[in-house]
């Protein structure tokens, strides 16, 4: 876009003003040089705070059907299929580490049904899920969510796991690592074998991995329900 076009472009929308749910988003739109800062304002996801429970660990596991002695791995997605959404990282996980295959399970809701065959994942797939007391289940149930994503304008899915008490794991880039406060709700991982380490030693520390879940479902509560989400619009209205 020419410089005289983006003048024109600007005054065109600077009667607007527009929010966005990451710190990504916004450096996006900086860069994009249509739009001013002071027009643009953050306001994160939600999800409404009653719309998913926290429901204790092993009667959610007993529920599903999975061994309650497996560390639990939950992969969420409207299309896992979907090339963004980095399947292929978490079979190079368990491909790079040959004990998670033994200590976990992997739990997965989406569209597309994972192909682990080849390396003998223990994959329990649920399909899409929309029924929110069914979601409240598996969600619980998970002992950490990961996401594998190479793109993520927001990534909704962490936030409906802390809204259940469960912690989460995310690669460093787009923008996941703004929902992790490391070491506390979650670890953001730079390499497979950082989110490799990172998954083991959870699965192997109940009192860490119980410590987190409770703090991921107090940042939830503080920052990411529709409630929130609706009183900083409010806000906006008024400036």
């Amino acid at each position: 876009r020419s410089s005289a076009a983006s003048d024109v472009y600007k005054r065109q929308v600077a009667p607007l003003r527009l929010t966005y749910n990451s710190k990504f988003t916004y450096k996006i739109l900086l860069e994009s040089g249509i739009v001013d800062k002071k027009f643009v304002h953050s306001v994160p996801l939600g999800i409404p705070r009653k719309e998913l429970n926290r429901i204790e660990k092993a009667l959610a596991k007993k529920v599903l059907g999975l061994d309650g002695k497996k560390f639990i791995i939950m992969m969420a997605s409207a299309s896992l299929a979907a090339k963004r959404k980095g399947l292929e990282r978490l079979y190079s996980i368990f491909d790079a580490e040959k004990d998670l295959k033994d200590l976990t399970q992997v739990v997965t809701i989406g569209s597309e049904q994972p192909n682990a065959l080849s390396i003998k994942i223990n994959i329990k797939h649920f399909g899409s899920v929309w029924n929110p007391v069914f979601k409240s289940i598996i969600f619980s149930a998970a002992d950490v969510v990961v996401s594998t994503s190479y793109e993520e304008t927001f990534g909704q899915t962490i936030i409906e796991g802390y809204a259940c008490g469960t912690p989460a794991i995310v690669f460093n880039n787009s923008a996941l690592p703004e929902l992790i406060v490391e070491g506390k709700t979650g670890y953001v991982a730079n390499t497979i074998e950082d989110f490799t380490k990172n998954l083991l030693e959870l699965s192997r520390d109940n009192e860490t991995l119980s410590a987190m879940g409770t703090a991921a479902y107090q940042l939830f509560k503080d920052k990411y329900t529709s409630e929130h989400q609706v009183n900083v619009l409010l806000k906006l209205l008024t400036i």
